[in-house]
């Protein structure tokens, strides 16, 4: 008999039944190896009892955790999603240029420290992002999708990035 953990029980290797079947174990390894002054076949008899309250007890939290398995519902999985990248290359200019959903504007362009500023136009919302770093991702939450901009090559004036866009998939009929 094992007591290694079964590949379909995270109980075991979570640590959470493992103490009791471990403490077991070992009160048998102790009856075996640490008794003195008994019997052979009593020391037999008692190992051969230990072995069977063992595997009754295992086989009941086995048993315990089925149930809970059949109870206990996984979370509902979450709705497939497509990213769509759009890359984009600006040029620091005050005007918005297009890319993807959303418009865009660099202010201002700092090379030897691969900072820039950014002005963002969304849904009607003008915002500016100040001193961003290069790869360092800008998120957007608009409705159902997420944006991502992502700046990665910075010169002198220009960026070149990607904007991510994720939104969930409608269900085909």
């Amino acid at each position: 008999m094992s007591l290694e953990a079964h590949p379909r029980e995270p109980a075991f290797s979570a640590g959470k039944l493992w103490p009791v079947a471990a403490g077991s174990f070992i009160a048998v390894l102790g009856l075996a190896y640490g008794l003195r002054g008994g019997t052979e076949d009593r020391t037999i008899h008692q190992l051969r009892q230990q072995v069977h309250d063992l595997s009754e007890r295992l086989a009941a939290l086995n048993a315990l955790h089925d149930k809970r398995a059949l109870i206990i519902e996984p979370p509902p999985a979450p709705p497939e999603t497509r990213p769509v990248k759009h890359p984009f290359q600006l040029a620091r200019s005050s005007q918005f240029r297009r890319a993807g959903p959303v418009s865009l504007a660099l202010r201002k362009v700092d090379a030897r420290n691969k900072r820039y500023d950014l002005g963002i136009f969304v849904n009607g919302v003008k915002l500016e992002k100040r001193d961003v770093t290069i790869f360092e991702p800008i998120v957007l939450a608009a409705g159902d999708q997420t944006l991502e901009l992502v700046v990665n090559e910075i010169t002198r004036d220009r960026v070149k990035g990607y904007l991510s866009q994720t939104r969930p998939q409608r269900a085909s009929r």
